[in-house]
């Protein structure tokens, strides 16, 4: 089931828009009608949301996100369950581009990424894994559509 523009879930996020669609799952931009923010709900597939196993995993990447509040990881709210069972991750909204859509809209305008640009956009993604392995965790799915440059 797709969700739709004015749906509220959970009796607290209120659908927005559809901002992105990938292998995993659906994201959306809600309205949280508790705290009034604009925050990310993304749906993960409806044939793993009844998996144990899935569940299991998604619930320990969940918590692990949480504990890298303070680097430059997404923030991480929650796991929530629709009455239906669908699992949602909720998020803080960015507002940006996957690093591989960046690069390759730089490749298309024929440029190259400066030396000094490059270490300005890899240094958070560093230190931020840098935090992770601190705490023991591994990120086991980096690469450039899994990293977000921001809009400034």
């Amino acid at each position: 089931m797709a969700e739709q523009p004015g749906q509220v879930i959970g009796d607290r996020y209120r659908i927005l828009a559809q901002v992105g669609k990938g292998a995993n799952g659906v994201v959306y931009r809600a309205r949280d009608l508790e705290t009034r923010d604009v925050v990310a709900l993304k749906f993960l597939g409806d044939d793993k949301s009844l998996e144990p196993g899935y569940v299991r995993r998604i619930e320990r990447e969940t918590v692990s996100m949480a504990r890298l509040r303070g680097t430059s990881a997404v923030y991480v709210h929650g796991l929530e369950r629709t009455p239906e069972g669908r699992l949602y991750i909720v998020m803080e909204m960015l507002y940006g581009q996957d690093f591989e859509t960046f690069l390759a809209s730089a490749e298309r305008l024929g440029g190259r990424l400066k030396s000094a640009m490059l270490l300005q956009l890899l240094r958070p993604i560093a230190d931020t894994l840098e935090a992770a392995h601190r705490q023991g965790i591994v990120h086991r799915d980096l690469k450039p559509s899994n990293v977000f440059i921001l809009d400034v």
